[in-house]
């Protein structure tokens, strides 16, 4: 009787650990990729076209069931992109002053040029105008420009345009405060940490995807929020071009050395 008793313990244990094992086979799938969250409140959270921001959320929602990604909204206000090397170089044959580290002025002389021209021909002498600015007040080092004194440097150089815009600084809700423009018709500069960009629009992403845990399947739907950016490194006028427009995750605006400059009619 023992060891018919045993015999049976054996095999009921043996029987419920195959069940156990098959639920959790179907309720945790198993992965090895890390997921990619960036949030690192630098410019090295660009993503530099749709495709790579698709990839991004695919990578972030790894091993999710059923996973679907849209663009659900869009809105871009039309600004080419220009590049900090072609530019300096320009001001060094202009002036003799070799320049770097020129990302707020690069971004100033798209906010002047995308706010209203200002009579120069081309976003090389706008340039040269912000550079002068930037170099006279001491806006401008050779570690760059810092994001508090940017608003100084807008409306300093749409003085040198003149005109009477100026520039304004916000230090919180900054991605609320940046749509909010680009609903109105305004494009702005968003300075993350080390970098200074011409705003131009917003993108929502929802994602949806279901999760399953035991015989329980629920379907989770998120939003997933970018800002629309000329990064100021390559030239580019084709707005099909993808090196016109770059997006930078709303994820990342946790960081409170962000700062956005607006323009004050």
């Amino acid at each position: 009787m023992k060891r018919k008793h045993l015999q049976k313990i054996v095999a009921f244990s043996a029987i419920m650990v195959s069940i156990l094992l098959l639920l959790g086979a179907i309720a945790i799938p198993v992965t090895n990729v890390v997921f990619n969250n960036l949030e690192l409140g630098t410019a090295a959270d660009l993503l530099n076209s749709q495709s790579l921001v698709v990839s991004h959320l695919k990578s972030k929602y790894n091993g999710k069931l059923s996973l679907s990604i849209s663009l659900s909204k869009h809105k871009l206000i039309s600004s080419p992109n220009i590049s900090q090397g072609t530019h300096n170089y320009y001001y060094k044959a202009k002036t003799g002053i070799s320049v770097n580290g020129t990302c707020s002025e690069i971004a100033t002389t798209l906010l002047i040029r995308s706010h209203g021209r200002d009579g120069r021909n081309s976003s090389y002498e706008t340039f040269k105008t912000v550079m002068d600015v930037a170099i006279y007040n001491a806006y401008w080092t050779t570690d760059g420009t810092s994001g508090s004194v940017i608003d100084n440097l807008v409306t300093k150089s749409f003085f040198a345009t003149g005109s009477s815009k100026r520039g304004n600084n916000d230090y919180v809700s900054i991605y609320n405060t940046l749509t909010k423009n680009i609903d109105d018709g305004y494009t702005t500069i968003l300075s993350v940490i080390s970098h200074s960009m011409h705003a131009v629009g917003y993108a929502y992403y929802t994602v949806t995807y279901k999760t399953k845990f035991l015989f329980i399947t629920t379907s989770t739907t998120k939003e997933e929020k970018f800002v629309i950016v000329n990064d100021g490194w390559k030239d580019a006028t084709d707005n099909l071009n993808n090196d016109q427009y770059s997006y930078y995750p709303e994820s990342s605006f946790s960081y409170s050395e962000f700062v956005l400059t607006k323009v004050k009619i």
